[in-house]
């Protein structure tokens, strides 16, 4: 996760100046609608539905059920591809389009490399990813907040 950062930043900051280029509005932070009134209850829903049940639930659809399809029907870098946009496209968010299709192509390569071609890898990943960008929300909102 922490060798991708970069190609991750890269594409983030690259999808912002393009949302903010073509005049798009964007969203201050994904985190900002998971957390609803601020009450400890739904902040601790939000984050096992992020943390943890998103990557499970996500990587089963995309890594385990839909690259696995694809990948007998295609070449991998075609099925990876297809998974990777089809993943990023989900999430609806215009300034997350280009960063969650780097990350959904990286762990599509996950699951398909190595030695068990498993998903675990991918799903840590993932609920690592969704840790940090939960957390984020966190760090910068004094640093955005007017």
């Amino acid at each position: 996760y922490l060798a991708a950062a970069p190609g991750f930043l890269l594409a983030y900051f690259g999808s912002l100046w393009l949302v903010d280029a073509a005049g798009l509005h964007v969203i201050s932070h994904p985190v900002e609608g998971l957390i609803g009134d601020g009450k400890t209850s739904t902040l601790a829903l939000a984050v096992v539905s992020s943390c943890v049940l998103a990557p499970i639930l996500e990587e089963l659809l995309f890594r385990g059920l839909l690259l696995r399809a694809l990948t007998q029907l295609l070449p991998a870098t075609v099925a990876i591809g297809i998974t990777a946009v089809v993943f990023a496209a989900m999430h609806l968010g215009l300034q997350t389009a280009l960063p969650l299709t780097f990350l959904g192509a990286l762990w599509g390569w996950m699951s398909l490399t190595g030695e068990s071609k498993s998903i675990i890898a991918p799903m840590v990943a993932h609920a690592l990813h969704n840790c940090v960008v939960f957390a984020s929300y966190f760090i910068m909102k004094p640093l955005i907040a007017p």
